[in-house]
């Protein structure tokens, strides 16, 4: 048998959001009424008045620093067939006059949650929830491919995995989807539990807890308690995935009265544990199990062994022969910007620029060093950004991790911290460049590599290295829609 895994919505109406269905499900009051010509039903909802494709239900939701009311107007115009509005709105006269319903809610956000639990209790179908600090994006595209090779999956692209991006991607299912697989991202406690609430996931998968958000949660161990409120909201007769290689999430949900698998790469107590694992520039990441089954990916690192092996289980779950596993992930491409393996003029750039945390930032560091190369070893590194008080220590950290006679080159405002560990380790002082811009670190880089050569470019967000890769690949990394639709851990 073989399926599809679905992203685009269908133009055609959800036989779940009629207007009747989303006034009940909102509790709203329709303060405009809809006009004759008005559609019977929504596509899905909408945030984005610049994005609006034609019969979506408008969401205004409040922002930084505008509130979507402002666009209504614009929406409605773009094609949408019709809009929610805070209660006590004042509909202005010109949106009574396109004869699109107006919905009148005590909160759109609530209103948007909603209807997604209404879409998900309609279909019916399993739910899949991954999250971790680090490669819940990859895992769940893994998830998702693994299960496509069965079943028709719906899932949630780029960076839709909070609050308002999680409802939205469910008001997007349809009769024809025979299981969801969805991301969870949080920035503080109870967020995952929310979320949990909105899509009730059968089965859960933690990845990794790790040093990141440390400004807001404070220390490693409240980042774990976060990331299990995933595994809490499970039921006894769910799935929950672990991570026997987190030296928290496991020990900390182990015992859970739920039915449990686990994976790892080191952890002898794991039910999934590859027998053999090599990574290379050109053969990529290789593994097998020990049942005898081979698995390929394109994607490099340990960490995607681990990422891959959640999927395995949850394919074992729902009935995916593992030859079929297998062959899914071996055609899935890397993700941009994750590791991703550059070819440039004889250069190899594993561009792994999207983000960074200590955890990460390690696996990154350990690949660089044990992949074999021709030429000279290069980190490329920016600041991790909102690890809280600790945050020096940690770029320490980092700096004694360089592979031994790798070169570094590091910028942002705790490049001397890193730079620091790297001598502490022992490395040659003629090898360290500290830079207190990216872009004059981009040009010595690109002045220093040459053919043959391993560079590997990593850092949070928000220090934009791309710029990095894009100095060693012209136009390969500098593309915004790129690097947008990478999505974000």
């Amino acid at each position: 048998m073989t399926a599809a895994t679905t992203t685009a919505a269908p133009r055609l109406p959800s036989p779940w959001l009629s207007l009747d269905d989303v006034v009940r499900v909102t509790r709203g009051v329709v303060a405009v009424p809809a006009g004759p010509n008005a559609a019977a039903a929504f596509t899905e909802a909408a945030i984005d008045s610049r994005a609006i494709q034609g019969g979506e239900l408008f969401v205004p939701l409040p922002g930084g620093k505008c509130d979507g009311h402002d666009f209504v107007a614009a929406a409605l115009d773009a094609g949408a067939a019709g809009t929610l509005a805070r209660s006590g709105w004042g509909v202005p006269e010109e949106t009574v006059r396109r004869g699109k319903p107006v919905i009148s809610v005590s909160d759109p956000l609530a209103a948007l949650q909603a209807l997604a639990r209404h879409c998900r209790d309609r279909a019916g179908i399993p739910v899949v929830a991954v999250t971790g600090s680090n490669g819940k994006t990859t895992t769940k595209e893994m998830i998702a491919a693994v299960l496509g090779s069965r079943l028709r999956v719906h899932k949630n692209v780029g960076n839709l995995n909070n609050q308002i991006g999680l409802p939205l991607t469910m008001t997007r299912l349809r009769p024809e989807h025979q299981v969801m697989t969805l991301e969870l991202a949080m920035r503080a406690r109870g967020e995952i539990a929310e979320l949990a609430r909105i899509c009730r996931p059968d089965v859960g998968v933690l990845t990794v807890a790790a040093e990141a958000h440390l400004e807001r949660l404070g220390s490693l161990e409240a980042i774990a308690e976060a990331k299990s409120e995933l595994a809490e909201a499970i039921s006894s007769t769910g799935l929950l995935i672990l991570n026997a290689d987190d030296s928290r999430l496991w020990p900390m949900n182990r015992n859970r009265p739920v039915p449990i698998r686990s994976f790892a790469t080191e952890n002898a107590e794991a039910d999934l544990r590859p027998s053999r694992l090599s990574v290379t520039t050109e053969g990529g990441t290789r593994f097998t199990l020990p049942d005898g089954t081979s698995f390929a990916l394109s994607l490099l690192g340990r960490h995607n062994v681990r990422n891959a092996l959640a999927a395995i289980l949850v394919g074992d779950h729902f009935g995916v022969p593992r030859a079929d596993a297998a062959a899914a992930l071996a055609a899935m491409p890397a993700p941009a910007h994750r590791l991703e393996l550059v070819r440039a003029g004889g250069l190899l750039v594993l561009d792994d620029c999207y983000n960074a945390n200590p955890a990460s930032m390690g696996e990154a560091l350990y690949l660089l060093g044990a992949i074999e190369t021709e030429g000279a070893r290069r980190a490329v590194l920016g600041d991790m950004l909102e690890l809280g008080p600790k945050a020096e220590s940690f770029h320490e950290a980092v700096g004694r991790q360089i592979p031994p006679g790798a070169w570094l080159y590091v910028a942002g405002g705790f490049a001397a911290a890193v730079a620091r560990g790297a001598a502490a380790a022992g490395a040659d002082a003629a090898r360290v460049r500290r830079f207190d811009d990216v872009d004059a670190m981009a040009a010595v880089v690109r002045a220093d590599a040459k053919a043959g050569d391993l560079v590997l470019v990593k850092g949070s967000r928000g220090m934009r290295l791309e710029r990095v890769v894009d100095a060693l690949a012209p136009g390969r990394a500098g593309n915004a829609a790129a690097m947008a639709a990478a999505g974000k851990e």
